[in-house]
């Protein structure tokens, strides 16, 4: 006899999802609620009456596109018997609708004894004739939006085609969705001429009108709105699936779902202006935004990831000084205590958030980025009361040396030298930017060089004027000379004939 017992039949999770929930990546699913919780409630309560997997010989693709079809109900149950007490309940947990799902109130009415009408299943409208994909036929724009999010290559022919329409306004006599279809190509079309676009999205805003209640799905990839987030956070050491949720942001995805749908949820409706702020984000390449920035803003209680806190737990602005510090203490401290993912995580963060600075960091001049660096340190230390931080300070000092270089007069250079120095020591960033970022001690430097340059200019002016006129001063000191050595030779000349005259005469 075997001493081990035999290992119950593995079940995959995504089995007690709701078909909207299965066609989300497990990263992607988002928050939920709590008519998700209670239809997961009803398959664990079909299990254990059962006591078996219902549909074991289906796999989840297969399990999936029949609940599409039938719905979940009719796919689990089947032909099995129930006890008919627990029908009621099943039937009305195992609804595909959420609004039609029994509620709390509802369950707990069933287990006071009162009985309600039975559920029956809302199934996808029913064409009268399939339209065909990939030699399947398919009934239901449903089930045809689930095979062209799963096959998206081969899915571009088809989103073009007349063909769909064509089905869409017959088969189906549905023109409000063939008119949301048509639109939702041509717009995607347009873009992609003006090289804003690919085929891909042409498919994902597709997939949208044939069924809105089903998750973004691009490239295969299926995102609820309250799941990006998750999604990002979960992807950023998985470098192809980050750049899929970035081309999801980039594109407008999420603004295109949430405006097709006839009721958004509440949640969506709040989100909707970070959503459309988060494109200009994420193509932003500079530091302070890009794909992390928008972690930070899409997950507020998101621990930063930059690799300077590898040993450290920065999920608060508060954390961010004192994580610094000990850094600075360290021998092995980078080259600048700002990366990009520090200064996405402030800028995400922060009450007041001045980004003119961030943009200072990406100044190719040392001196500009290693001031722009301090006010950010000094704005995030006086915001969380932080402390002082002597090491990090110091670490600040010695990069303003080109700061301090700036000033024109050696004097001063030497004494706003000192007073950094004296200022790392009492560690805090306000004061140390109050030395090197002194306004009147600029403008004085500034005027008194602007003198000395002034006098500068004149004497060099005055120079060059001397040796442009030296040629003629020459002629003239030669002429003058002439005239000055005629005039003494002629003088002579007369005293020496004087002279003569007179010893003759005596």
């Amino acid at each position: 006899m075997n001493a081990f017992p035999r290992r119950p039949p593995t079940i995959n999770r995504q089995f007690f999802e709701t078909i909207e929930s299965a066609m989300a990546h497990p990263s992607a699913r988002g928050n939920g609620n709590n008519t998700d919780d209670l239809y997961s409630l009803g398959i664990t309560m079909l299990f254990l009456v059962l006591g078996r997997n219902p549909v074991s010989d289906l796999d989840d693709d297969r399990i999936l596109a029949n609940k599409i079809e039938f719905g979940t109900y009719a796919t689990l149950v089947g032909q099995a018997r129930l006890p008919l007490a627990l029908m009621e309940p099943l039937r009305g947990l195992l609804t595909d609708d959420p609004r039609e799902r029994w509620t709390l109130q509802d369950l707990d009415m069933w287990l006071a004894g009162r009985r309600q009408s039975p559920k029956q299943p809302k199934l996808p409208q029913r064409a009268s004739r399939p339209f065909v994909f990939n030699e399947v036929e398919y009934f239901n724009t449903r089930s045809l939006a689930n095979a062209l999010a799963k096959d998206y290559i081969n899915a571009v022919t088809v989103v073009r085609s007349k063909q769909l329409d064509a089905w869409l306004r017959r088969s189906l006599n549905d023109e409000p969705r063939a008119e949301a279809m048509q639109q939702a190509v041509s717009s995607t079309a347009n873009h992609i001429s003006a090289g804003r676009g690919s085929e891909d999205r042409l498919v994902a805003r597709a997939c949208v009108p044939l069924d809105p209640a089903a998750p973004i799905r691009y490239r295969g990839f299926g995102l609820n709105v309250d799941g990006i987030g998750p999604a990002l956070a979960s992807a950023m050491s998985h470098r192809e699936r980050r750049q899929l949720i970035a081309e999801v942001i980039s594109s407008r995805l999420p603004i295109h779902w949430i405006s097709a749908q006839a009721k958004p949820r509440p949640e969506d409706l709040r989100a909707v202006q970070l959503l459309d702020r988060l494109p200009a984000m994420i193509d932003n390449p500079a530091i302070g935004y890009g794909v992390e920035r928008c972690l930070y803003e899409l997950n507020p209680g998101e621990h930063c990831h930059s690799p300077i806190f590898e040993r450290e737990y920065v999920a608060d602005l508060s954390h961010i000084v004192p994580a610094l510090e000990r850094m600075a203490r360290r021998s092995n401290r980078p080259e600048s205590p700002l990366d990009r993912h520090i200064v996405a995580f402030i800028a995400a963060r922060a009450r007041r958030m001045n980004e003119d600075v961030v943009k200072s960091l990406q100044n190719p001049d040392t001196a500009t980025r290693a001031l722009a660096t301090l006010r950010l340190l000094a704005s995030v230390q006086d915001q969380t009361n932080s402390g002082p931080a002597p090491a990090l300070a110091q670490w600040m000092a010695g990069m303003l040396g080109g700061v301090v270089g700036s000033f024109h007069h050696r004097k001063r250079r030497e004494k706003i030298g000192e007073r950094v120095r004296r200022a790392a020591m009492d560690g805090q960033m306000s004061e140390l930017l109050s030395v090197v970022d002194d306004e009147a001690e600029r403008a004085s430097d500034t005027r008194g060089f602007n003198e000395a340059a002034s006098e500068y200019r004149a004497i060099e002016y005055q120079l060059k004027q001397f040796e442009t006129e030296k040629p003629r001063r020459d002629d003239e000191s030669r002429h003058f000379g002439e005239q000055l050595a005629a005039a003494i030779g002629g003088l002579l000349v007369s005293v020496v004939t004087a002279v003569t005259i007179f010893a003759t005469m005596m």
